[in-house]
C-alpha cells in the first residue's frame, strides 16, 4: 500500500477542539486551542493540524506530556505540524 492509497478524514475546526483518536487531520482558522489526546498508550499514532486561515491555533497537551519538550505549539496562518506518539509524549516530525 502506498501513502497516496490511504484516504484520511479531514475534521474541519474554528472553536476549541479536543482531538481524539478518530481524527487523522484537523484543519482550522480562527485562534483557539486543540488539545491532543495522552500520548500514553498510543505509541505511533499520529495526528495533523493545519491553519487554513486566520488566527493562531495552540496545539495543546493532556497533564504533563509535552510537544518536543514544550507544553504547547502554536500555529499561526498556513503553518501545520505532523505530530507522533513516542508513548509517553508527541514529537514533531
Amino acid at each position: 500500500m502506498y501513502e497516496s492509497d490511504i484516504v484520511k478524514q479531514v475534521t474541519s475546526v474554528s472553536s476549541d477542539y479536543i482531538i481524539s483518536d478518530a481524527d487523522s487531520v484537523v484543519a482550522g482558522t480562527g485562534t483557539f486551542t486543540a488539545t491532543l489526546p495522552t500520548a500514553s498508550g498510543q505509541e505511533g499514532s499520529s495526528f495533523v493540524v493545519k491553519n487554513i486561515g486566520t488566527g493562531t491555533i495552540i496545539v495543546g497537551t493532556t497533564g504533563i506530556e509535552t510537544i518536543d519538550g514544550y507544553d504547547s505549539l502554536g500555529l499561526t496562518p498556513y503553518d501545520s505540524a505532523t505530530l507522533l506518539s513516542n508513548n509517553g509524549n508527541w514529537v514533531i516530525i
